[in-house]
């Protein structure tokens, strides 16, 4: 991608090509998360980068900044916690399957304001490479990654378009496939709405 250098993503595809040298299987299946929803709560990423929505910045404001993602702007994310196990699961299911929308930052922003009734905003840094790094590498993967989507238009994943369809499909066939049926689960992907007020809902209603 023009001499974008990511040891991270490399690392990665180094993985999967050894998995799918190795694999014996019909199928071979890399289930890769583009972005984590629990990166909002990130105490870490907070002290980093000093401006997210877990304090708020200099004008009193909670303020989400992060580089423009690029195309769509559709960041897809998923709840590690609530959703991956199924996830992977389902592949176990349905190895052949391929493939609710996918929201960008700002939205998600909007969302949090909606759940918790607090100020907060949205300012995505202009350049990418404003993002403050620190001369942590890192963070510096973190700001490359960024450059590499805004060079493939929004798109995360080389394979094909973003989307949450397979994801969703794989959850549900987990979940039909647990014994104890809704005792033991959610059929659906946990939305970006559910899990904000399931983490940030009773912190709006304390500080108000």
């Amino acid at each position: 991608m023009g001499g974008l250098v990511i040891p991270g993503l490399d690392f990665k595809a180094d993985v999967e090509a050894l998995d799918r040298l190795l694999s014996e299987s019909c199928t071979f299946t890399p289930v890769i998360v583009a972005s984590f929803l629990e990166n909002f709560q990130n105490l870490e990423y907070d002290e980093i980068f000093g401006e997210s929505l877990l304090h708020t910045d200099a004008e009193g404001i909670l303020t989400y900044r992060i580089p423009l993602w690029g195309g769509r702007d559709e960041v897809p994310s998923v709840s590690v916690a609530d959703d991956l196990g199924d996830i992977v699961h389902g592949v176990s299911l349905k190895p052949d399957a391929a493939r609710d929308k996918i929201p960008p930052f700002g939205a998600v922003v909007m969302k949090f304001v909606r759940v918790t009734d607090r100020l907060a905003r949205y300012l995505p840094y202009p350049k990418t490479d404003d993002y403050p790094t620190h001369g942590l590498p890192f963070v510096e993967q973190d700001r490359d990654i960024f450059k590499f989507i805004q060079r493939r238009d929004g798109e995360h994943f080389a394979t094909g378009i973003t989307e949450v369809h397979s994801a969703a499909e794989l959850k549900r066939a987990a979940f039909r496939a647990k014994p104890g049926g809704s005792e033991t689960g959610c059929e659906s992907l946990r939305s970006i709405e559910e899990w904000l007020q399931k983490v940030f809902g009773d912190v709006g209603r304390e500080t108000n």
